[in-house]
């Protein structure tokens, strides 16, 4: 029901213009509810972690390398390729939620990559990270066989990370990359014409009218 009305409050909002500001605070809820999440899935990680043996960890590792190896290779591609190039991906991930864009949205999309660094290499550093966090973690959780509760408070602490790097530089980076796409949210959702706004309104309808289904079906469960 809470992720209803956030969904439901974004949608009021869509009548007039949208700053930056407001994108961010919606950004921010958006992670405050994952934060939430992975509060109330630590119980859970943590008797599944318990189960886990050193051969399963092994293999899960292997897993996650692999997939990390070939996002390198794909972040590495990104790197080299011109402002158009990304624009164009970068377009194409908006007009999920706005329709096709206009050649001045495509410009305003542009023009944002150009004024700031590549972020592709920094998520893939990201990514790894995570990765190794999260193997050490199933691997000190197999070695030292804690109590439920204490694997729970482990897996709360790696979420709380995740959500919120305690690293100063990993955070600026992050928090950097926020505003530049909130500004460039702004901008597009500003430019969006009577069919895209009614295009982004029907999207997130969508999720909204899913998630108070969830909630009823959970209230009758």
């Amino acid at each position: 029901a809470d992720y209803a009305a956030f969904v439901q409050s974004a949608r009021l909002r869509l009548d007039g213009s949208v700053t930056p500001a407001e994108v961010l605070a919606f950004n921010e809820g958006l992670n405050a509810r994952l934060a939430a999440l992975g509060e109330r899935a630590a119980p859970d990680a943590a008797v599944f972690a318990l189960t886990l043996t050193p051969p399963q960890i092994d293999q899960i590792e292997r897993k996650l390398v692999d997939d990390n190896v070939k996002a390198r290779k794909q972040s590495a591609q990104e790197v080299r390729q011109e402002v158009d190039e990304r624009a164009k991906k970068y377009a194409a991930r908006f007009e999920f939620w706005l329709g096709k864009l206009s050649e001045q949205q495509v410009q305003l999309i542009r023009a944002s990559l150009a004024g700031r660094p590549v972020d592709s290499l920094y998520w893939i550093e990201a990514r790894e990270r995570r990765t190794k966090d999260l193997v050490a973690l199933l691997r000190r959780i197999e070695a030292e066989r804690p109590p439920e509760a204490v694997a729970a408070n482990w897996f709360r602490a790696y979420f709380r990370e995740l959500a919120r790097p305690s690293d100063a530089e990993q955070r600026a980076r992050a928090e950097a990359f926020r505003r530049d796409n909130a500004r460039l949210i702004a901008q597009l959702v500003n430019s969006a014409s009577v069919e895209q706004r009614a295009h982004l309104d029907r999207k997130l309808a969508g999720f909204e009218t899913e998630f108070v289904q969830l909630a009823q079906r959970g209230t009758a469960g």
